[in-house]
């Protein structure tokens, strides 16, 4: 807008450095030029409103393509599968618009410009009332960045039978056909194969540099949480202090590094902490700087909040985990990676009991009745999913430990283990 505006300003300007003053142009120029302007500026509001309109759009339409995959990998439980693949993609499509949204909102904010503020925030509740699958498709957004009494309404679940007539009817759209190919694009160039015959953990870019939670040994268990540190984390920590276990939280750099109320209580607890990029994106996609702020950078200032040597680094999504020249830039900042061996997917709107069932349904196929479950700590949902995974955990003779503990128990096999 400000180069539209500069060029047609330029003939003025040009007119009073020569024969002609800047204040020898006529009033009519003068409104002419001020009626341009106005214009200009209403044009800039129409197109920032339909920006945000098409984000959340791209929201909607990925939170509905995320269900369609959930149902899917519901019905077999299966990792190495299309449906856990297209749920990856999904994600990494969600966590970029809500980071860019979440960057937009900022900008309005320290630009303190009321309108601008007022109009970002009236165009989230007026797509929040386009149905209740539109609420849904935003919530996260909303908790993300504080916005939720906006919308004054108890969090929503969504019935699976409005989820399968919604998807059939966006079938129909040209614009949705073109979000699902792209998940579909992006899904096969997802790569989580890896190798479970590992005993032993070192930095490496071979196999003993990355641990999955298959390996583990019998009845031990490991659970770890990803996440900005939403307004839910400290519920979480409660709920694990309380019960005196400890977790494995990889959260992002940036949050960590924010001294919020949230930060602090992390890591002024007991939990284990790894590292994580300084916000989520699929890092198969960045070049060697990119690599460098997301991986050593962030290893670094997390290590230099912990006041100790960061051992774990956790990439989103699992993406790059077989990259051989990021998992050597991990190998570099001496850090193992970590997978995980049961995916609660609690990112996905639905209710706490359908994650706590599926949460529980693949801890019962581990062969060992062990491994490495990953949760997000930020959302409600998640906070309220995890007091029956932490109730079976508590029985028959389980032991829950972090990840760090496991690495050591299996590298010098100690025989005390943990909670």
């Amino acid at each position: 807008m400000l180069i539209r505006l500069f060029l047609l300003l330029m003939p003025m300007l040009l007119t009073s450095c020569g024969y002609r003053k800047w204040w020898g142009i006529s009033e009519g120029e003068r409104k002419m030029a001020s009626s341009s302007m106005k214009q200009l500026l209403k044009e800039d509001e129409l197109s920032s409103e339909q920006r945000l309109l098409e984000k959340l759009t791209s929201l909607h339409y990925y939170t509905i393509i995320g269900h369609k995959n959930l149902k899917e990998f519901d019905q077999i439980l299966e990792y190495d599968s299309i449906p856990y693949q297209n749920l990856m993609a999904t994600k990494i499509q969600l966590d970029e618009i809500h980071s860019n949204l979440k960057a937009e909102f900022e900008e309005i904010q320290k630009s303190r410009d009321q309108k601008r503020n007022q109009s970002f925030k009236s165009n989230l509740v007026k797509f929040a009332g386009l149905s209740k699958l539109h609420l849904i498709s935003i919530e996260d957004f909303l908790d993300l960045v504080k916005l939720k009494d906006l919308i004054p309404q108890e969090t929503t679940v969504p019935v699976l039978k409005d989820l399968d007539e919604h998807y059939k009817m966006l079938q129909l759209i040209t614009d949705f056909q073109i979000h699902e190919k792209n998940i579909d694009h992006l899904s096969h160039m997802i790569d989580l194969k890896f190798e479970i015959d590992e005993k032993k953990f070192a930095p490496s870019m071979n196999r003993s540099g990355n641990i999955t939670g298959h390996e583990f040994p019998q009845k031990i268990w490991s659970l770890s949480f990803n996440g900005n540190l939403g307004p839910h984390t400290i519920d979480i920590i409660k709920q694990l202090e309380y019960l005196k276990i400890n977790a494995s939280f990889f959260p992002e750099a940036l949050v960590l590094r924010s001294k919020s109320i949230e930060s602090r209580a992390l890591l002024t607890s007991t939990m284990e902490l790894g590292a994580h990029p300084w916000y989520p994106r699929d890092l198969t996609k960045v070049g060697n700087l990119g690599l460098e702020k997301d991986i050593s950078e962030a290893i670094m200032k997390t290590g230099e909040l912990l006041k100790s040597k960061v051992q774990l680094y956790r990439l989103p999504y699992g993406a790059g985990m077989n990259t051989p020249h990021i998992r050597e830039r991990i190998a570099q900042n001496e850090a193992i990676h970590v997978f995980w061996s049961v995916d609660a997917l609690d990112w996905m709107p639905q209710s706490s009991k359908e994650i706590s069932n599926r949460t529980l349904k693949l801890m019962q196929k581990s062969p060992k009745d062990s491994g490495i479950i990953l949760f997000h700590n930020t959302s409600k949902r998640s906070s309220l999913s995890l007091s029956e995974v932490l109730n079976y955990l508590n029985k028959d003779g389980r032991k829950v430990c972090t990840i760090g503990s496991v690495i050591q128990i299996m590298n010098q096999g100690e025989p005390k283990l943990c909670h």
